[in-house]
């Protein structure tokens, strides 16, 4: 492409000065083949980058169950108690924050003891069979009274067993009102 201090135009033939970016015959570009090489490599990484992205986007159901960045539902409410008949009640209210409809999502009820010992589990539908976006639900778990329970935790799960991400709000409702 150059010859000598000129640079010779790909497609008309003229010579040009060193520091011309448009043949000053034809009128087209006249940059190196290496700056053409470079943006056709750039080009192509991006492309293949967008591919990727839009390959695992289609993988990952994050409407259905959330994720850490994307949670599903919010935790807004719990209370756990003892009633008359000797069952061990939790209830509350969870919240879709998801941007599609939840469905059949199960509450899932964790007791440990005073050490941290996992003691007893149960699941339960929550209230709403199908839970829209921004809606809310209240749920409730029933398990016969141990003795020895001490505290629980609450997560939910699609019917399938799959985690739904829970964002905690309990904490942040407490701070609100204080």
């Amino acid at each position: 492409m150059e010859a000598g201090k000129n640079k010779k135009c790909e497609f008309c033939g003229s010579l040009n000065p060193a520091s011309a970016v448009k043949c000053s015959l034809c009128g087209r570009s006249i940059r190196d083949k290496r700056y053409n090489l470079i943006r056709y490599i750039i080009a192509g990484s991006l492309f293949f980058a967008l591919i990727f992205i839009i390959y695992i986007m289609q993988q990952v159901d994050y409407t259905e169950t959330g994720s850490k960045f994307m949670p599903g539902l919010e935790l807004i409410s719990s209370a756990g108690y003892s009633y008359v008949s000797g069952d061990m009640i939790v209830e509350g209210k969870v919240k879709n924050v998801s941007s599609g409809i939840l469905k059949d999502v199960q509450v899932v009820v964790l007791w440990y003891d005073k050490y941290g010992n996992k003691i007893a589990r149960i699941s339960a539908p929550i209230y709403l069979k199908s839970i829209l976006s921004f809606q809310i639900s209240p749920f409730r778990a029933v398990k016969p009274f141990v003795p020895q329970m001490e505290r629980y935790d609450v997560s939910f799960t699609t019917s399938g067993g799959e985690i739904i991400y829970t964002r905690d709000m309990r904490e942040i409702e407490k701070l609100k009102q204080q």
